[in-house]
């Protein structure tokens, strides 16, 4: 009977809790691989965000399954992946570089640069991160092309992108679009089972 049906405002959730538990695993598989201190632990830091990231923009897709046809949207997601994959390699490749050195970030400038790999690291990893942002800007203007998102929303997830470190979150509005697509869903949800 009724009783037994599950809440509808709960059923379908449960993918939330799973991309951010195997972005989680994947930081900690990654991360205990590595001892960096100093300089380094910054950029293993650095490196291990883009996880989330990417567990972020999941949620994004996930939740807005009106993005599923549009290649702008494709293009955009495929294009900020690849910005945080050379943000990944280009981190660990530093701290590959330095190893085990605990080098402060003046000591890390003075003697990196003939260390193999310091330099094209940081490279890699700096230009990874305008691709990311770059990227996480056009992701945000396709969704509000497609109606997905509302303009005070992708105004919004944009500032974030351009103005948040990048080498903190690179492309922060996508934590903003997975978070303002999430409530969206929500209340798409909220509104279906109060008209039944």
């Amino acid at each position: 009977g009724e009783e037994s049906m599950p809440n509808p405002r709960l059923v379908g959730w449960w993918p939330l809790v799973a991309i951010l538990g195997v972005a989680g695993v994947a930081v900690r598989l990654v991360g205990d691989r590595y001892e960096a201190v100093g300089h380094a632990a910054g950029h293993l830091g650095s490196g291990l965000i883009v996880f989330l990231m990417a567990g972020f923009l999941v949620i994004v897709l996930w939740a807005a399954p009106a993005t599923r046809g549009s290649w702008a949207v494709r293009l955009a997601s495929v294009a900020y992946l690849l910005g945080l994959l050379a943000i990944l390699i280009g981190n660990l490749r530093v701290v590959d570089a330095i190893g085990g050195q605990d080098w402060s970030d003046d000591e890390a400038f003075a003697l990196g640069q003939s260390v193999p790999g310091f330099e094209s690291g940081h490279s890699l990893s700096g230009n990874g991160a305008l691709l990311a942002v770059a990227a996480a800007v056009a992701l945000v203007w396709a969704l509000h092309a497609r109606r997905v998102i509302p303009t005070g929303l992708a105004i919004g997830a944009t500032v974030a992108c351009i103005l948040f470190p990048y080498w903190i979150l690179p492309g922060g509005g996508v934590v903003v679009l997975a978070v303002g697509v999430v409530v969206l869903r929500a209340r798409k949800i909220r509104r279906r089972v109060e008209s039944v």
